[in-house]
């Protein structure tokens, strides 16, 4: 048998040759079809696959050189071998043979031995380069496999690499840019065919894009001086395409290959995190400074409410001596003064008493333009533009209309040689993202109040200290410096909050945020009645630790018909009132030592008699009013220093309020 057997197709006009070659291969152990015109052999090749094809090259109709330039128009040699069988002895016969495209040929008489070994070579080279065609298209199919996967894997990084919201840059030994993610793109403001091939450096503020390219040669070349390469990120300036500065958050990693040795570069914009972080450590120096300056202020007020009640008792003991009413007047109008200065720093630090209510926003704006009209002067131009709808805001009134005020004088300041005053008013819903770019305040609706000048601006580096108590840029004599530290405290406290926004040569603008008030609850409050109280005679429980205070109080209410029984602190304040049964009104301090505050003292009181009037005399921290919304309903606020003949006034209206009900 041979040694590769397949499948023949032998073509001879001569049947019993053609018998002959059919049955010595079939014993080879070869199939075998046989076709005895060229017709035949051409219908056969497209039915049917074959291995070989053995053809007479002398055919009647067709002769072979016909017959084998059909075949070999749709079947390459290498795909299917074709041996002539000739009678002719000529080269040039047999060289025409090839040129058509025959594999071999043998000579009549045929050897049926030399027949069979050609058959088996040509098969058996058949069969190799099959094999070889199918191992190169299987080699092929996984090439593109791979080549898929690989564009697969690259698709799916590169989507990662998009998705990723840091910027991400690779830079070659060279320090020249080889790509960069979208992100890159959105964070420098260039796109990355046009970054490609530019220094790193260009992203760079000085001195670090001076000296980068030395600092990456040396690294290459030493291994030293890497700083971040590898290590943990650190913070470095950037520089946007346009030459705008940011700080960001880099790490740098290192990448070497066969081919290529680059440095990839992560980036995060760290711009928010540092502007809070400053207004971190600004809130930090002003809470500290608000502490020291609460205490203070707290123990100014004690003194200044001895020296003016006593000042308006002695006051009424020198009628008739103008010389020391004279000198008397002076001295009350430096207490006033200091009384003025210890309510401002109240305020900054957050601990005067506010009386919170609902005030429309627009109309106290309006009050406003018109006063201004008449303060401002001539070369000053005031607009407002108020919001269609209503704006009501919860807060305190007297204290926003101060605030407005003071704003309103520094513009004037701000603008020596004239220019445009604008109030704006606008409600606006301020979301999750804003508050938290803005430490202390609250996502919801506000009330905004922009007040805006066309002056000098103000530099960055006077703007980070403007809130900051005693800071003025006014010439000695001309400011405190609290006006401003003033309305920082006040919008704190009220919930609320203060931005400003300058350039220097364009102006500036103080937006105050006002919380909202809820419609369905909070109406604009009604002005208190001035009319006198009648006089009620009552028995008033007043607790005061300060020895001088009390003292004054004490005497007061006793000089103003009330009976008066007293107490130090607020355990004993408690003991009092419940061995006092004819208690009618508690007049208590706030902050007092022994364990028990002022409010403490008057919940356990509200336990017995929810309904007594209470008033705080209050020279400090309103944090210390627990559950201040359940004493706002029985409970007034005196705010020291007080006058001698504000005590009993404010004493008689609460009792004639509780008379009526």
């Amino acid at each position: 048998m041979a040694e590769h057997a397949g499948h023949i197709l032998v073509a001879h006009d001569n049947t019993l040759e053609l018998d002959l070659l059919s049955r010595h291969l079939e014993q080879a152990g070869y199939t075998v079809k046989t076709s005895p015109n060229g017709q035949g052999v051409l219908t056969a090749i497209e039915e049917q696959a074959f291995d070989a094809v053995v053809l007479e090259m002398m055919m009647p109709e067709i002769d072979g050189f016909d017959i084998l330039h059909q075949i070999r128009m749709h079947h390459p040699a290498n795909r299917l071998p074709v041996i002539l069988i000739t009678a002719k002895t000529d080269s040039e016969a047999i060289v025409a043979a090839f040129k058509v495209g025959a594999n071999d040929y043998v000579r009549k008489p045929i050897d049926l031995r030399v027949l069979q070994a050609r058959l088996s070579a040509h098969i058996g080279r058949k069969a190799m380069q099959d094999e070889l065609i199918r191992t190169n298209q299987a080699l092929e199919e996984r090439v593109r496999e791979r080549t898929g996967l690989l564009e697969s894997k690259e698709a799916h990084l590169r989507a990662l690499l998009e998705t990723i919201p840091n910027a991400i840059i690779s830079i070659g030994t060279d320090g020249l840019i080889r790509s960069m993610n979208q992100n890159a793109e959105k964070m420098f403001g260039i796109l990355e065919q046009d970054a490609i091939g530019l220094n790193i450096s260009n992203f760079m503020d000085s001195p670090h894009a001076e000296y980068h390219d030395t600092y990456l040669r040396n690294y290459i070349e030493t291994g030293q001086g890497a700083g971040i390469i590898g290590n943990s990120p650190r913070q470095v300036p950037a520089k946007r395409s346009g030459g705008k500065v940011f700080p960001a958050e880099l790490s740098v990693g290192e990448l070497k290959t066969e081919d290529e040795h680059l440095f990839v570069g992560v980036l995060r914009d760290v711009s928010d995190r540092v502007e809070i972080e400053s207004q971190l450590r600004q809130f930090q120096k002003m809470e500290a400074v608000g502490r020291l300056t609460g205490g203070v202020a707290h123990d100014f007020n004690n003194l200044l409410t001895v020296i003016m009640g006593n000042l308006q008792l002695l006051e009424r003991t020198l009628q008739s001596d103008e010389k020391s009413l004279f000198r008397l007047n002076k001295v009350m109008s430096a207490a006033k003064s200091g009384a003025d200065l210890t309510r401002r720093l109240l305020t900054f630090s957050r601990q005067q008493v506010l009386e919170i209510q609902a005030v429309d926003i627009n109309e106290v704006v309006r009050e406003m333009e018109q006063m201004l009209f008449r303060t401002m002067g001539e070369d000053i131009l005031i607009s407002t533009s108020l919001s269609q709808t209503p704006c009501i805001g919860r807060t305190d009134q007297n204290q926003l209309e101060n605030a407005l005020l003071n704003l309103c004088i520094n513009a004037r300041d701000a603008m020596p040689d004239g220019g445009r005053l604008t109030l704006e008013t606008q409600c606006r819903h301020l979301d999750q993202a804003y508050a938290y770019r803005h430490l202390e305040l609250q996502p919801g609706d506000y009330v905004e109040i922009a007040v805006t000048d066309t002056g000098m601006g103000i530099p960055a580096d006077i703007k980070e200290h403007i809130f900051e108590p005693f800071f003025t840029t006014k010439h000695s004599g001309k400011g405190t410096g609290l006006g401003l530290s003033t309305i920082f405290g006040f919008m704190k406290q009220s919930g609320g909050h203060v931005n400003v926004y300058s350039e220097p040569g364009l102006g500036s603008t103080f937006k105050l945020l006002v919380p909202a008030a809820h419609p369905a609850t909070d109406q604009p409050s009604s002005q208190k009645s001035d009319a006198e109280p009648k006089t009620i005679a009552a028995t008033v429980l007043v607790v005061e630790d300060d020895d001088g205070v009390r003292e004054l109080a004490v005497s007061v209410l006793r000089g103003a018909g009330f009976t008066v029984i007293e107490a130090v602190t607020g355990v004993e304040g408690l003991k009092a009132f419940q061995t006092h049964p004819e208690i009618d009104m508690v007049f208590s301090d706030v902050i007092m030592p022994g364990g028990m505050s002022g409010p403490e003292m008057v919940e356990k009181i509200f336990e017995v008699r929810p309904d007594i009037p209470v008033l705080f005399a209050s020279g400090y921290a309103e944090q210390a009013l627990k559950n201040r919304e359940t004493l706002l309903e029985h409970a007034a606020f005196l705010a020291k220093p007080y006058f001698a003949s504000e005590l009993p006034m404010r004493i008689r209206r609460m009792m004639e309020k509780s008379d009526d009900k």
